[in-house]
């Protein structure tokens, strides 16, 4: 786990974009159910509950996943009817926080994940609470490792015959992290340096991989000046860096972070005799925000390294179970961190503020990486346009 994980807390009213009011279905299993229904509560109180607290129905169990039983009716504005105006929860003030579903008892934090390498817990940068933390990780994100209790080992057992690389997942994800956390260079050109190492790792014989000569070389790169000379042969493109990423805005339009960039970043021009929407983005604008922003925030890179650590955790990246899926997964990572680094500047405008950024990270973030169906969409345009490729990567990744 990373060394902040034990020290989240919620932030409660003191947050701008409070998972109680963000609009989201709020469903918990039967269980959860029952113990609501069975709580000792004042009249008053369980009479609110009933009308917030509502069974699906037998269509909408077919439809969900896992063992969803009821959810929390949300009022008109998409708030929770529990949430009291000072951002608390009425429920966990009456009754305690063992009472909440598991839903709400666990967000941000990623229910424990077992990997190859280790049972890991992560926290959803979607939550400003969780982003506060990174903030105050000016060295950098460490990790903490503790021993399994003996109830719960157990012994891996791989199909070798697969061709993945999933056994050496743990050797594999430290470098990846290695790379990321060299501040020898650029979050952009480590980027691409994870970029290089993880091309060489897909096109690598899978049935016997040189993972020692692998780690060996990138060790190598990471340390010295030839990583800068590699890299610098990737020149990015700012009018299609802009592009790119408005088009993930205008993915996001009916959320809070598409609603909040769009107005500022472009013109849509729709013509009269075509159903064609012509894309013009405001180059000036951008560059005048992002000289705001650098003037404004300071130098905060070591908050974007935490941030993409923070991501990679809560993905599982990097996804060893194909060269496909390797691939795919670094696609995903840079189109993300490029939006965030796109919407931190158009976000926070001509007055950057730290809370400005938070509010739109975690807004991208609930946007983006919360809508696994989106975030897919968008990386295989990538692949469908042939452009999945390191320099258009470079290109994606801005600066």
């Amino acid at each position: 786990m990373p060394v902040y994980y034990k020290d989240f807390c919620c932030i409660m009213g003191a947050c701008q974009d409070n998972c109680c009011d963000c609009d989201w279905n709020i469903w918990f299993n039967k269980k959860d159910y029952l113990k609501l229904r069975r709580l000792e509560a004042p009249a008053e109180f369980k009479e609110k509950l009933d009308k917030t607290v509502r069974r699906l129905s037998a269509q909408e169990m077919k439809k969900a996943s896992g063992n969803l039983y009821a959810k929390f009716q949300l009022d008109e504005a998409g708030q929770c009817p529990l949430h009291d105006s000072d951002g608390k929860c009425s429920l966990q003030k009456l009754c305690g926080e063992e009472v909440l579903p598991k839903v709400c008892r666990q967000y941000p934090r990623m229910e424990k994940r077992c990997t190859p390498a280790a049972f890991e817990y992560a926290l959803s940068p979607s939550c400003e609470g969780v982003l506060q933390l990174l903030w105050n990780l000016p060295d950098g994100v460490d990790f903490i490792e503790e021993e399994l209790p003996k109830s719960e080992r157990g012994i891996f057992q791989f199909d070798m015959t697969s061709h993945n690389l999933r056994p050496w997942f743990g050797d594999i994800r430290a470098m990846c992290v290695d790379i990321l956390q060299n501040r020898a260079l650029s979050i952009r050109h480590r980027m691409l340096l994870l970029g290089l190492a993880l091309q060489e790792l897909r096109d690598m014989d899978w049935e016997k991989p040189e993972l020692e000569r692998w780690i060996e070389r990138f060790a190598v790169l990471t340390r010295g000046d030839a990583a800068k000379e590699a890299l610098s042969s990737l020149p990015g493109n700012r009018p299609m860096y802009l592009l790119q990423h408005t088009k993930n805005a205008i993915a996001m339009l009916n959320g809070v972070c598409g609603r909040g960039l769009l107005p500022n970043i472009l013109e849509l021009n729709q013509s009269t005799q075509s159903d064609k929407v012509n894309i013009r983005c405001d180059e000036e604008r951008y560059s005048a925000f992002e000289a705001s922003f650098r003037a404004g925030m300071g130098d905060i890179e070591y908050f974007f390294e935490n941030l993409m650590i923070a991501v990679m955790l809560y993905t599982t990246f990097p996804m060893l179970r194909s060269k496909e899926a390797l691939w795919k997964s670094y696609v995903a990572l840079c189109n993300l961190y490029g939006f965030y680094r796109f919407a931190a500047v158009m976000g926070c405008g001509e007055t950057p503020t730290k809370e400005k950024l938070f509010h739109i990270l975690v807004n991208v973030s609930r946007d983006m990486l919360h809508n696994e169906q989106r975030q897919d969409r968008l990386r295989d345009e990538f692949f469908s346009h042939d452009s999945a490729t390191l320099a258009h990567m470079a290109i994606l990744l801005g600066e």
